[in-house]
């Protein structure tokens, strides 16, 4: 979304308004909120209907070297990553890894990097308490 110019889009035929939600840590989330031609006449006027994206469907194609928003005609769901991978040193992060994979350390380091650069072909599957799944997924979405 560019600045504060509100979006909107018609996915087959739906439509929907893009906007980000505050959440309570301050932040914000993007949000595609159902809405109808009718509210956008309202706010808009008749004639002064602002650009309305189209698109066939939506998708989930996963990638982090090669995102598009939109593929073939569909709307991808899934959103690119806000930071990029950097060399350097990583204590914390190397000790949440250790605690979530234990014994299988490497096998983790793989996944993570997997989970990078092969976003669309994991086929792996580690088993782990639920906590620690949870804890691992909060944490690769920023909420940690």
């Amino acid at each position: 979304m560019e600045g504060n110019k509100e979006e909107y889009i018609r996915v087959g035929t739906c439509l929907y308004k893009i906007a980000q939600q505050p959440l309570a840590n301050g932040t914000c989330t993007l949000r595609r909120i159902p809405w109808s031609f009718g509210t956008i006449r309202q706010d808009y006027g008749k004639n002064n209907t602002p650009p309305i994206r189209k698109y066939d469907g939506f998708c989930t194609v996963p990638s982090h070297t090669d995102y598009h928003k939109e593929i073939g005609g569909f709307y991808n769901l899934y959103e690119p990553i806000d930071h990029i991978p950097s060399e350097g040193e990583f204590p914390d992060i190397m000790k949440l890894i250790r605690h979530i994979f234990g014994e299988q350390f490497e096998l983790g380091m793989d996944y993570m990097q997997l989970l990078y650069a092969e976003a669309t072909n994991i086929t792996i599957g580690i088993r782990r308490a639920q906590y620690r799944q949870d804890y691992f997924l909060e944490f690769s979405q920023g909420g940690v």
